[in-house]
């Protein structure tokens, strides 16, 4: 009954504990993320938690393929907030 309840708490958790980090927040404040982070179709792919399917994403690939989104994203420690 309040599985959908702890998952969303979880996830603001996770959020919260994310946005304290500086890296996290340069990267959301970037336009061609929050392009993306907009998108409808990524953000279902992004709640699936199907780490693939996201990534092979072609909005996901051009992402990645931007060399200043990518200096950003890997100043951002993510296995520190999943572990």
């Amino acid at each position: 009954m309040f599985g959908g309840f702890k998952n969303m708490t979880d996830q603001i958790g996770m959020i919260a504990k994310l946005m304290k980090d500086e890296n996290f927040r340069e990267l959301m404040k970037h336009p061609k993320f929050q392009e993306l982070i907009k998108d409808p179709e990524f953000r279902e792919l992004a709640q699936s938690k199907d780490p693939a399917k996201l990534m092979s994403n072609p909005k996901m690939q051009t992402i990645m393929g931007d060399p200043e989104l990518m200096k950003l994203m890997t100043k951002v420690n993510f296995q520190k907030f999943f572990s």
